[in-house]
């Protein structure tokens, strides 16, 4: 099915391979019916990538007896979690609410494939349901995790969003577990200064609680629900998978039956080769639905994939890139007014103010020293605003994301410019489409593996 398209350096992980020995239709074969595992880690923990079959005296297929209904456990047992994390997939997607599957109908409405003929819509819709699935699954993360205050061109942008989001879905606007770290460490600085400040009366007792509720708050959001159902991995592995099926679905519109499991995340076939093994499957849809079409649709490609992508890259990499100017800006304001504040606390407290402005500004002085606890608070408080935006600015990723944005957006600009003219033949046009297919691959398995680096966690 995948005629043309392998590689002689193949580095795909297809998992694990039940094998039965089985009787030749003349002779008996001993121990025919014995069952074996075939592709397991290596004592190392390594995956195992298989460049043969069995009996072709690669090392990696040395088989391991197993009952073939514990085969599952037994696959587990040797750390193999595929299977687990795709079983976990199917039952997030399963157990969509109503404003999941109002999300996932307005993902199918995204995936323009209208052009293809009336014969290949039953492979067309089931390609495009298992993309609008993943891409849903990412985003019932990716909304407690970041929230739905997206970068946009002001504040009043942002919110008018985040309101639209809570119209087409009916869920309230959520601020995201990296809004909620970040903001934690400044309140956590202000209600602990006041309660210094006033230790032993009852400000100070509230203030305190506030504190610890804070502090406590956030750890116990995190432990329980940020780390325990791992929103992050699983909204960036599902939005990884949604990307990899949008590339699949538009080299098979293209004529092309080429598996994206055997281009994407090849340097990854650890911790992220479920992924390369869960698009096994839509890959056998995908090269089915290729002979099927025969000929690349070359409007759909271009329209749905190339144009749209190009559209949409070219929109957000500005958006990331402004809201990361406007976090650096606020840093740098908040950290001179704290150095300001603190040589103004540094004058106060030494009387130097006093002694070299006069008795013109007395007055000035006397009331700063009556609200001497106020200035020394706003003293702690503004380096920890300072801290609010950085850390902001790191867990939301806004530099790398405006990065990744601008060079996605060049690549299908220049696919575009190259892909408009209508006299080049279909294998020209094919080519284009499967190497902007592993571009867009490559390019996202980096943004995959940077991410996976960056953990949103709690810090204060």
């Amino acid at each position: 099915m995948f005629r043309g398209v392998d590689s002689l350096l193949d580095m795909t992980y297809r998992g694990p391979i039940l094998n039965i020995l089985t009787s030749r239709e003349h002779h008996a074969t001993p121990g025919a019916g014995t069952c074996a595992l075939l592709g397991l880690p290596d004592q190392s923990g390594q995956v195992r990538v298989s460049t043969g079959g069995p009996g072709s005296g690669n090392p990696y297929w040395k088989s391991v007896p197993v009952d073939p209904s514990k085969a599952f456990v037994a696959i587990r047992d040797w750390g193999v979690t595929d299977l687990e994390l795709i079983r976990v997939l199917n039952g997030k997607i399963g157990a969509f609410d109503t404003a999941d599957r109002k999300i996932f109908a307005r993902q199918l409405s995204y995936l323009n494939v209208n052009g293809l003929p009336a014969e290949a819509q039953s492979g067309t819709r089931i390609l495009t349901r298992l993309q609008a699935a993943a891409d849903t699954a990412a985003q019932a993360y990716q909304v407690p995790l970041l929230g739905n205050f997206v970068p946009a061109r002001s504040v009043c942008e942002m919110v008018e969003n985040a309101s639209n989001a809570w119209r087409t879905t009916g869920r309230l606007p959520r601020s995201g577990a990296a809004f909620i770290f970040a903001a934690a460490v400044p309140l956590a600085v202000l209600f602990f200064e006041i309660y210094v400040h006033h230790h032993g009366d009852p400000l100070g007792l509230v203030m305190l609680i506030l504190y610890f509720l804070v502090f406590g708050g956030a750890t116990g959001y995190y432990e329980f629900y940020v780390s325990a159902q791992e929103w992050q991995n699983r909204f960036q592995d599902y939005r990884a998978l949604a990307e990899a099926m949008r590339v699949q679905l538009y080299w098979a519109a293209s004529a092309l039956p080429a598996a994206v499991s055997d281009h994407y995340l090849r340097k990854q076939i650890g911790e992220l080769g479920w992924i390369q093994f869960a698009l096994r499957g839509p890959a056998l849809w995908a090269a089915a639905l290729a002979g099927t079409v025969a000929a690349p649709s070359r409007d759909t490609v271009r329209e749905g994939w190339i144009d749209d992508q190009k559209k949409y890259f070219g929109s957000k990499a500005p958006l990331h890139r402004h809201a990361d100017r406007r976090c650096r800006a606020w840093m740098k304001l908040f950290a001179y007014l704290a150095l300001g504040v603190s040589a103004l606390l540094l004058a106060l407290d030494s009387r130097a103010g006093e002694l070299l402005s006069g008795p013109r500004f007395s007055g000035f002085w006397e009331l700063l020293h009556q609200y001497h606890d106020a200035v020394v608070v706003t003293a702690a408080a503004l380096p920890a605003l300072v801290a609010f935006f950085s850390v902001s600015r790191d867990l939301r990723a806004y530099e790398p994301h405006a990065h990744s944005y601008a060079l996605m957006f060049h690549m299908f600009d220049r696919a575009a410019t190259v892909g408009a003219g209508s006299h080049d033949g279909e294998a020209a046009f094919q080519d284009l489409v499967r190497e902007l297919g592993r571009e867009a691959l490559a390019e996202n398995a980096e943004w995959l593996v940077e991410h996976r680096n960056r953990k949103i966690e709690h810090r204060s």
